[in-house]
């Protein structure tokens, strides 16, 4: 966590110039704001955004805008999203996605209508439709696509998908089947099963993939395992993947967490998915110690930020005037990655990358055990042993060779051939 803080600092601030122009009708709930973004290696951006709510009806818009060669920013897309609360149970909505033609006038590119219904019991079912135009500006039906979800009990979800394409004829044939299964267990272990299916011209369905997730909670981290299977050549079902991610929920800190005279945060809230939430464990809310000088910088980016008080967010978004934080993973998107492509990094980087390296050099530094299950919040010492369990090569090495010279004869002195020797020294580097 330490080093993700001092990352933003060190990089987000010098990369990411951001203005904010806002103004907030509280009586009608509507607000708008404008980002400028820019980094090295892309062309800046402005993003006009405005949010407008009125009784059921709500108006959201977004206008993205591009430097030209002359320096100025021109329109580049446009997207409207109007949604309507028709009664308790049903929602429309409607996307509409505007480009520019050659001459730069705004044309539409596409229109997604959606309706969602609320059913007894919890159920629901979705209805969407894609539409493009043609060449006379008519809006012609590329796609439609129908979502069906039932709560078979209380932990099992499923959910069917039907996608319909246009035939030549003007009506509409289904394509592609989805199958979900979602089932929750007593521990917080979420199990999903997604089938496709494709038909094969004769009438009938084949299945296409079968794709399970696995996601179990460990502490405040969300561990998932993926296995994809697909027919071979005779029509037989075999795995071809397996892929196991970890994934940390993000501290979410406010001014308030910071303790200056002690030097600690005191972590109380996290960030997963884009929810905000409390940290699940004991060993997740204790207080985290602070170096000065990650507390320096601290202090100097709380005199600089718009929002500094106490209940405002240390890394606030004045996309939404400070109401909430940055995103984690539109920081990594905007900040870390592209930091990391600079630097000469080529391996894929989020956010457990700095607790792995954290953990890495604290285990190099040959700190306890049970200092570093702290400080890596661990809710068991399990976690902190297995850690231990992946020291580094060069670590092995030497402890290997250590033994090894205990047991050779003290005289024992047969040369080693040049090619082992600079095998060995790659091994530890």
């Amino acid at each position: 966590m330490l080093l993700a803080i001092a990352a933003y600092l060190c990089s987000g601030l010098a990369l990411w110039a951001q203005a904010s122009d806002s103004q907030t009708d509280e009586a009608n709930k509507s607000w708008t704001a404008t980002t400028e973004s820019q980094s090295d290696n892309v062309n800046p951006t402005r993003t006009i955004e405005s949010h407008t709510q009125s009784d059921n009806r709500t108006l959201d818009k977004q206008s993205v805008q591009r430097r030209g060669s002359d320096g100025h920013f021109e329109p580049y897309q446009d997207i409207e999203k109007e949604t309507v609360q028709v009664d308790a149970a049903t929602v429309r909505t409607t996307t509409r996605t505007f480009g520019r033609d050659a001459d730069g006038v705004k044309t539409l590119v596409e229109v997604i209508e959606e309706e969602k219904h609320i059913l007894p019991g919890g159920d629901s079912k979705v209805v969407r439709a894609t539409s493009d135009p043609d060449a006379n500006g008519n809006l012609q039906l590329v796609q439609s696509r129908i979502e069906e979800t039932k709560r078979t009990s209380k932990d099992v979800e499923e959910t069917k998908i039907t996608v319909m394409l246009p035939t030549i004829n003007g009506g509409l044939v289904p394509a592609v089947r989805v199958q979900e299964r979602l089932e929750l267990d007593a521990n917080g272990t979420v199990e999903s099963q997604q089938t496709t299916l494709l038909p094969d011209g004769a009438g009938t369905w084949q299945v296409e993939k079968i794709q399970r997730t696995t996601t179990r909670q460990e502490g405040d981290n969300r561990r998932t395992e993926e296995q994809v299977s697909l027919p071979d050549s005779e029509g037989k079902l075999g795995e071809v993947s397996r892929t196991v991610s970890n994934e940390a929920a993000t501290p979410s800190l406010k001014w308030s967490d910071v303790d200056f005279s002690s030097l600690e945060l005191n972590v109380v809230r996290s960030i997963y998915l884009r929810m905000i939430g409390n940290c699940k464990t004991e060993d997740s809310r204790k207080p985290v110690p602070l170096d000065a000088h990650v507390a320096a910088d601290l202090w100097v980016w709380k005199e600089a930020s718009k929002y500094s008080k106490s209940g405002d967010w240390i890394f606030a978004s004045p996309h939404t005037q400070g109401k909430y934080p940055f995103w984690p993973d539109i920081l990594l998107l905007k900040i870390i990655q592209p930091a990391a492509r600079r630097a000469g990094i080529k391996k894929r980087i989020g956010w457990h990358t700095f607790r792995h390296s954290y953990s890495s050099l604290l285990v190099a530094n040959g700190e306890n055990v049970k200092v570093v299950q702290e400080l890596m919040r661990h809710v068991s010492s399990r976690f902190t042993l297995d850690v231990y369990s992946q020291a580094r090569k060069a670590a092995k090495r030497q402890a290997q060779q250590r033994v090894v010279q205990m047991i050779l004869p003290k005289n024992f002195d047969d040369p080693v051939p040049e090619i082992l020797l600079e095998g060995a020294r790659n091994y530890a580097e």
